[in-house]
């Protein structure tokens, strides 16, 4: 995790006589391991770790069993990034949340369609929304599992999909998060006006999470696909070579793509 540290100018020796004390019922070198910790105490004094970049992950939570012959608990449940992000904020002195800058929320879910069998939940919107407002110096990433081709399949034709899906994706969160227009203004310029999508699923998604109104006035949350910029890239080009898409057309899909894996989708 990047940090800047902010070094103490408070520094003071703790001498090592005071823990080799012969009359000690303790072992020398659990003195000597005492003294390293309180030498590293002394050190860091008064030290502020400012974040530059703090990451969420899901997490399966279990009850702690002592013994590795118990049968595995019954009550194991799956803690989502959104909870974890909330709870570790929810610990932080006022002060303390200047520390963030940038905040990263993996979901671990793909959001590709936004039919309303696969549209992700989005249970823990509003107190996220509700965080970003009153922390607008803090930029939340909201990242899904998007833009994967499969590179262990050997149809061309194959290939295709996930790179497309990933425009379409690109094209229904704008619509999702901005408004049907909004959607309609980027389907143009990706695909023209011969392909139309109606944006239904986009629009229950909307509505049913009330996506659009929690984000108003929200600059710096955004929703972002989880891959590296180099291999999605790498994969676009693989993909407009075997397709041969014409470079013109390609140059708009690789304009967009690089918009979103660089900024985002935002609801402003």
């Amino acid at each position: 995790m990047p940090m800047t540290p902010m070094v103490s100018h408070r520094h003071r020796l703790i001498e090592a006589r005071h823990f080799n004390d012969p009359e000690s019922d303790h072992h020398p070198s659990f003195n000597q391991l005492k003294f390293v910790f309180q030498q590293l105490h002394a050190e860091t004094s008064g030290l502020e770790i400012r974040f530059n970049a703090v990451l969420f992950f899901p997490q399966v939570l279990a009850p702690f069993h002592s013994s590795p012959h118990l049968s595995p608990p019954d009550d194991i449940c799956l803690k989502s990034a959104d909870r974890w992000c909330l709870d570790f904020v929810a610990q932080m002195a006022p002060h303390k949340l200047q520390w963030l800058s940038i905040v990263i929320i993996s979901t671990g879910v793909k959001c590709l369609t936004l039919t309303h069998r696969i549209a992700p939940p989005m249970l823990d919107l509003p107190p996220l929304a509700m965080f970003c407002k009153q922390h607008p110096h803090v930029e939340v990433r909201y990242h899904f599992e998007n833009f994967r081709c499969d590179d262990d399949d050997d149809d061309d034709d194959d290939e295709c999909i996930p790179c497309m899906d990933f425009m379409v994706a690109g094209s229904c969160l704008t619509a999702a998060l901005q408004g049907d227009q909004a959607g309609n203004e980027v389907n143009n310029q990706l695909f023209g006006p011969g392909i139309r999508f109606t944006y239904d699923e986009a629009r229950h998604w909307r509505e049913i999470w009330n996506i659009q109104h929690l984000l108003q006035g929200v600059k710096k949350f955004s929703i972002w696909p989880a891959c590296s910029f180099s291999e999605a890239m790498y994969k676009l080009r693989h993909v407009a070579d075997v397709s041969d898409l014409a470079e013109a057309d390609y140059a708009i899909l690789k304009d967009y793509a690089e918009g979103w894996l660089k900024c985002g989708i935002t609801a402003a």
